[in-house]
């Protein structure tokens, strides 16, 4: 399966589960969705070339190949991570923030 489906339907989910507790701050959950928008940035970079589909391609090629298996993403860094749980000490109800994330490196 597809990995913006499994990252679209495990945000959607937590996020349906979050918002019993902490209502419309639920749907923050959903970036674990957009997370994955530093491998457009890279490739933006990289490549020069603003094509999403293009990338999107790219990306699935080569997680086949692992030619730029250890490639630096911003927001899948722990320091990344770190400061939105920093964040989620001063305001509880940002809790989706940090479980989203979570959520979407163990799919990763």
């Amino acid at each position: 399966m597809s990995d913006i489906i499994i990252h679209t339907i495990s945000s959607i989910t937590l996020a349906l589960i979050l918002q019993s507790f902490i209502g419309i701050f639920a749907w923050l959950a959903l970036i674990g969705i957009l997370i994955d928008v530093d491998h457009y940035i890279w490739y933006v970079k990289k490549f020069n070339k603003w094509n999403i589909i293009e990338s999107y391609k790219f990306f699935l090629k080569d997680r086949k190949q692992k030619k730029y298996l250890y490639k630096y993403f911003i927001f899948h860094d722990t320091k990344f991570l770190n400061i939105i749980f920093i964040i989620t000490i001063f305001n509880i109800k940002l809790i989706g923030l940090p479980l989203s994330i979570i959520l979407h490196y163990f799919f990763d």
